[in-house]
């Protein structure tokens, strides 16, 4: 049994009994194969084999103490890249605001944006390939979380060449918009599901419509709209920003509901950084207090 003032002074700083510390001693000479200590009647040094494993074990220390201090200043740092897919509408109407907002608190972040169809941002979150994900459509995956951050309505926007029969309040019967060529978003496209659903929630399939062009870039599809080519059914935040425009105008199609809502979404498998995690909170905190909705 070790008995010793260095044993007692041991016992001391990690708050064991002697006993109990020269059994961990016994146990590690065993374990190693070696004897650590030359022991007398009154003191204790370290043999060679001690020495050895004594400068092994500060650099242990000192390597466990080096990777705590970069843990705690790793999981602080407010510095990093983004990567966010988002539809279009989210895109252009709520993205440069709140990342503009986002930018001034954590000045030190740098951003990609990918814009894509709502169905291909969320087939990139589940596979990983982006952080974030703002979306007008929901599809049902245990790994994706979504977050309403406000809400929609789909019109119909057409150019006074096509002549568009409509009633005092600009609305239009489904009756009349067969007569006109449609201008459609791609499949996967939040506008077009929209639509969609509800058309066959009347009995309607998309193929009854007069369908004259499928265009993925909604710019393109006003640019169209404006030619007098075709109507299309976008987004009231991008009809209103062409209100100015008097070359197209707005309508409301009669007996359909094409209110919805876009979405933060994340999945809830991702692994994140510091960053990432600092703008998760930002943007749920935002909502919470009603400032994106």
């Amino acid at each position: 049994m070790l008995k010793t003032k260095a044993s007692q002074k041991a016992s001391e700083m990690l708050y064991v009994s002697q006993p109990t510390v020269s059994n961990h001693i016994s146990n590690l000479e065993k374990e190693l194969d070696t004897v650590l200590f030359i022991r007398t009647k009154r003191n204790v040094t370290l043999t060679k084999s001690g020495n050895i494993l004594y400068e092994h074990a500060k650099n242990i220390i000192l390597a466990y103490r080096t990777m705590t201090s970069e843990l705690k200043s790793y999981n602080q740092n407010t510095e990093g890249h983004l990567n966010i897919y988002a539809s279009s509408v989210p895109r252009k109407f709520l993205l440069p605001k709140l990342l503009k907002d986002f930018s001034a608190k954590y000045p030190n972040v740098s951003y990609s944006l990918v814009n894509d169809d709502s169905q291909t941002v969320l087939d990139g979150l589940m596979i990983g390939e982006t952080d974030f994900g703002f979306v007008g459509i929901k599809v049902d995956s245990p790994k994706l979380s979504y977050h309403q951050l406000m809400e929609d309505e789909l019109v119909l926007v057409a150019s006074e060449e096509l002549s568009v029969r409509h009633d005092k309040d600009m609305n239009i019967s489904l009756d009349d918009i067969v007569k006109y060529p449609i201008i459609m978003r791609e499949e996967g496209s939040g506008t077009r599901s929209i639509l969609e659903n509800e058309l066959n929630r009347l009995g309607i399939d998309v193929s009854e419509l007069n369908l004259f062009a499928v265009i993925e870039d909604p710019s393109t599809i006003l640019q169209m709209v404006e030619c007098g080519l075709g109507c299309s059914v976008i987004s009231k935040f991008e009809a209103d920003s062409i209100v100015e425009n008097n070359k197209i105008k707005k309508y409301k199609l009669k007996d359909l509901n094409l209110k919805r809502h876009f979405y933060f979404v994340y999945n809830t498998d991702m692994q994140y950084v510091p960053i990432n995690k600092i703008f998760k909170s930002f943007i749920l905190n935002m909502m919470k207090n009603s400032i994106l909705a």
